[in-house]
């Protein structure tokens, strides 16, 4: 394996096979170079060693030269260099250069076990800081802004982080509740463990119940199967209630039962379940007025409200705009493939004047950076009032337009709205008899018979 591999470095034959035969012994693999340019051929390889361990005196390339080309292609490469006691300024050299540790030759055996066990620590843990600081780096890449009141929410998420504290977030929608969410279950020590968000509002007050804490098999009508709940999905990870306010209070009691006592029961079930996650709580509304209505527990109120966070919406920063357009722009156009790099300074502008909330600039920049022609053209008003950039295309009118008063009007409401023998509009209206004097065979039930005798009127021509 790379990670136990040790590259001797020394033009000493037996002092190379001495050290080949100590670590190897110790359990580690091992290489050896009897010159620098040798060394330098071991390290151009993929997979290379671990640890260096390098003799600074050596005919050819010196053991500095080494050095140097190490911290230049390899810098997280630890370099253990060898001396004599002689050689203690080209040491103290070395060590300024780069070199993690040295040993004077000649060395024990427990000497050189000790200074591989405390390079290769270090080396560990800076790969494990490493690992740590890009996770967070892509957890904070939704966090975007540059508003004090914003950069001081982000430093109180890294503070309650650690701790397992309730969490209460609050905001309108589209302010980035679930950012800030994220952000505190990265920066714990229950980023390894699940994410789970739950959205109160969107679910039926029973099948949210059951979508909380599972059921057993035959609780209800429709259980076939045994189902775990989100609170057994997140074991020791965060859960995110988003929209608590919506719950309704027979389940508002029951949370406050697992944020007092850590437990609950499944849906039919009999034993009791250790409830392990972190609650993270989010809302819209204003808890404080439905507590004073009576449509939220106060002693519910009271056990979220541990660590406060009140997110201000967009149109208080609105410096923070051109920011979240770069992201989006960023993001979308590796999604959509897009070749728009950058938003028109027209397009900004408009959203400083009208976004009030951060979904709205990622749906307006989505749309943008979904049209991947380079040479369109946003239609948006000025300052001015004018219209800048091509016309739009027409709209398709709807198919359920309000039809006009005439147009309701039918036949029969036409001859029948008036009895003073008119139409509407100065139209004359037509008589409910024919020529000859026969009612109209639409007024079926009401016709006037022709007295017998009488003769059919002649239409003079």
């Amino acid at each position: 394996m790379a990670t136990r591999t040790i590259l001797v470095v020394d033009d000493d034959e037996d002092a190379r096979a001495y050290l080949a035969m100590l670590l190897s012994s110790m359990g580690y693999e091992v290489q050896t170079a009897e010159s620098g340019e040798q060394a330098l051929s071991h390290l151009a390889v993929p997979d290379a060693p671990a640890v260096v361990l390098l003799d600074l005196l050596m005919p050819g390339m010196s053991g500095l030269d080494v050095l140097d080309h190490i911290q230049r292609t390899r810098p997280a490469l630890p370099v253990i260099v060898q001396s004599t006691v002689a050689e203690i300024k080209t040491v103290v050299d070395a060590v300024r250069r780069g070199a993690s540790d040295y040993l004077t030759k000649p060395f024990q055996e427990q000497e050189l076990e000790l200074a591989l066990g405390n390079v290769l620590e270090k080396k560990e843990l800076k790969e494990e800081v490493s690992l740590l600081r890009r996770r967070l780096d892509e957890n904070e890449g939704e966090f975007v802004s540059s508003h004090p009141r914003l950069l001081r929410i982000k430093e109180i998420a890294r503070q309650v982080a650690p701790t397992d504290a309730p969490v209460l977030v609050l905001g309108e929608s589209g302010v980035g509740k679930e950012v800030v969410a994220r952000l505190i279950h990265a920066c714990s020590r229950r980023q390894g463990q699940p994410f789970v968000k739950i959205n109160c509002a969107a679910l039926p007050q029973d099948l949210l119940e059951s979508e909380l804490f599972g059921y057993e098999r035959g609780a209800f009508s429709g259980a076939l199967r045994e189902k775990p709940g989100m609170f057994e999905v997140a074991k020791r990870g965060t859960i995110l209630l988003d929209e608590i306010g919506e719950m309704s209070c027979h389940l508002q009691a029951k949370l406050l039962h697992v944020l007092q006592d850590g437990q609950y029961t499944r849906l039919g079930g009999r034993h009791p379940m250790k409830a392990e996650a972190r609650v993270v709580a989010s809302t819209n509304i204003r808890l404080e007025e439905a507590v004073g209505a009576g449509r939220f527990r106060a002693d519910l109120y009271f056990r979220l409200n541990v660590v406060r966070i009140d997110i201000p919406p967009l149109r208080d920063r609105r410096e923070d705009i051109p920011l979240l357009c770069a992201h989006f722009m960023r993001s979308y156009a590796a999604r959509y493939d897009s070749r728009v790099r950058q938003l028109p300074r027209e397009l900004q502008e408009a959203f400083v004047r009208t976004t009030g909330r951060a979904t709205s600039a990622s749906s307006r920049t989505r749309s943008g950076a979904s049209r991947s022609c380079p040479t369109w053209r946003w239609r948006w008003p000025t300052s001015s009032g004018a219209a800048t950039g091509p016309r739009p295309p027409p709209r398709r009118r709807s198919r359920s337009r309000r039809p006009s008063p005439r147009a309701k009007r039918s036949p029969f409401a036409l001859r029948t709205a008036s009895r003073s023998g008119r139409w509407r509009a100065g139209r004359p209206r037509m008589p409910s008899a024919n020529w000859w004097g026969a009612s109209s065979p639409r007024r079926s039930g009401t016709a006037r018979r022709r007295p017998s005798g009488s003769r059919s009127p002649t239409r003079r021509s």
